[in-house]
């Protein structure tokens, strides 16, 4: 466990010091999870820790790879007889807007005209489902839209306003309407 938490202690510190991106800010991580051992008293013979990483442009997975199986390289030389593996069980890219893109031009008319007010663009630091069919599509024009207040999300009183929901049902179907 000491060398498991030598590698997280190092690569935190590695991907902190990775460069910012203008608009999404810092690449971050977090280790959700980690086991070791089997009894408080026994050495473990093994131990696991699950990262998750939101990393911003211009990094890439396996640039950070590479950074988190080096730091492994160097605390396998300084601590005896331990071995690391490393598993990607995901890869989602981050996403960019582009400002130019023919669907977000569409989309914001469409806001405009369903809501009588202009739409408010910005950047969303967190997971979506955006990420998933970028990586899978290899498509990086991708964009996410939808109803709710981040202030209450992921709380234990979660909610979204119906008439939210009413507003970007009309909303996604005057933008299929024009689309299609």
């Amino acid at each position: 466990m000491a060398a498991l938490a030598e590698i997280i202690t190092r690569t935190r510190h590695e991907v902190q010091a990775f460069p910012k991106h203008e608009t999404l800010g810092a690449s971050t991580i977090t280790f959700g999870m980690i086991k070791g051992g089997y009894r408080p008293y026994v050495v473990p013979d093994q131990a696991k820790v699950w990262i998750d990483l939101r990393l911003v442009p211009p990094l890439s997975t396996s640039r950070v790879l590479k950074a988190i199986r080096d730091v492994s390289q160097e605390i396998e030389k300084e601590i005896n007889g331990i071995k690391v593996s490393i598993t990607v069980d995901g890869d989602r890219p981050p996403i960019e807007s582009d400002p130019n893109s023919p669907l977000l031009s569409v989309l914001k008319e469409t806001v405009a005209d369903v809501t009588a007010a202009p739409a408010q663009v910005g950047v969303f630091t967190g997971y979506t489902d955006t990420a998933v069919i970028a990586g899978k599509l290899d498509n990086h024009n991708c964009m996410s839209y939808g109803p709710g207040d981040l202030e209450v999300a992921h709380k234990p009183d979660e909610y979204v306003d119906r008439a939210d929901i009413k507003r970007v049902a009309q909303v996604f179907k005057d933008l299929a309407n024009k689309v299609l």
